[in-house]
């Protein structure tokens, strides 16, 4: 094998770090990638980046230039800095940004190859607080990001309305511990999120809760779904028709479980020897994924 040098690059860690890829589908249905870069050359500083899907040769757009620097804090290790929506041709970007929320909505063609475009200025929503967030999703509907708040070593489920600024997350559930990993089904009616408490860690002991959302949306009869007691489980998530799939490790290899409908009986369809998750050491980490037309997993 022929030795190939490092280029000063690589050997002082100077190129881009890329993570949490997504794809979303904008009009026309057109999928559009989206990523975080975390920049050496800009002491660190994290951005979030475009481009069609497929298309390698077309420039990538920067969505959150400089200042913007996404990152948290959450458990140390922080991740799941971003979240990402569309309606019609509306992209809405929200953003943990030295802990507080910001949020931006850029406009997506339709075809061609044009560049998306801001429809607005960045707007911060939430205050500074003695706290840090992380891991959120956005929730249409009622128009809010819900994700988690780590105050006084504990974890919140709480929510921060997309139209308003100064303001102070909205608690909505306080597990005894930890929490994250937070889904909302397609028909924003159910959330879905794990927990896990001292002194284990996610990969070795954790649950599946889910709960509704009542009239003023507040989140009601929360209820352990799976896991506990020495079983592990990692990113669930909901598919279009409104199964919720999970991974969890009560064979002693993380497998793939679904859901069919709330209270029915689990299914698992792909048992193997072999994981289909990882370590839960930062959020945003993820192995499956819907494709638009069938479940995708990473598998090792």
């Amino acid at each position: 094998m022929r030795a190939v040098p490092l280029s000063a690059q690589h050997a002082v860690g100077r190129l881009p770090g890329l993570k949490e890829p997504a794809l979303v589908s904008g009009p026309d249905a057109t999928l559009w990638l989206i990523w975080l870069e975390q920049r050496p050359q800009e002491r660190g500083r994290t951005t979030a980046l475009i481009r069609r899907f497929g298309d390698s040769e077309a420039e990538p757009q920067e969505l959150t230039p400089a200042p913007s620097n996404l990152r948290s804090r959450v458990h140390d290790y922080g991740g799941g800095v971003l979240a990402t929506a569309v309606k019609q041709n509306r992209l809405i970007l929200a953003w943990i940004d030295n802990g507080c929320l910001w949020r931006q909505d850029w406009c997506l063609p339709q075809s061609g190859t044009s560049q998306p475009t801001p429809l607005e200025a960045a707007q911060q929503l939430s205050r500074e607080g003695d706290w840090e967030l992380a891991d959120g999703v956005l929730d249409l509907p009622r128009q809010r990001w819900i994700g988690i708040r780590e105050i006084e070593g504990r974890d919140e489920l709480v929510s921060l309305a997309l139209n308003a600024t100064d303001q102070t997350p909205l608690r909505l559930h306080q597990p005894t511990d930890f929490a994250g990993y937070g889904c909302l089904s397609p028909d924003g009616q159910r959330f879905a999120w794990v927990e896990w408490q001292q002194p284990a860690m996610p990969w070795d002991s954790s649950s599946l809760w889910c709960g509704s959302f009542g009239r003023t949306g507040e989140l009601i009869e929360p209820r352990q779904l799976a896991g506990g007691s020495g079983i592990s489980v990692f990113q669930p998530q909901w598919l279009p028709d409104g199964q919720l799939v999970v991974a969890e490790d009560s064979t002693g290899w993380w497998n793939l479980m679904l859901q069919p409908s709330a209270n029915a009986a689990w299914e698992k369809p792909w048992p193997m020897a072999a994981e289909t998750a990882m370590p839960q050491w930062i959020y945003g980490m993820s192995t499956t994924a819907w494709d638009g037309e069938q479940l995708i997993a990473a598998v090792c």
